[in-house]
């Protein structure tokens, strides 16, 4: 990915995302420990420091 398209996308390094955890389609059920599971919350998977994704060139 560019720097442009990065900076367009995260201008402070962050990119952030939600998911709509009531449309079935993508979110599939909810595992043992509560997380929802399916096609959206499987992507982008959480970073070790939280939920926010760290972009860099």
């Amino acid at each position: 990915m560019t720097p442009e398209i990065l900076a367009q996308l995260a201008p402070t390094g962050v990119l952030r995302a939600g998911i709509n955890l009531s449309n079935f389609l993508l979110v599939t059920g909810r595992s043992p420990e509560g997380e929802p599971e399916g096609v959206s919350p499987a992507w982008p998977a959480p970073s070790p420091t939280g939920s926010a994704c760290r972009c860099s060139t």
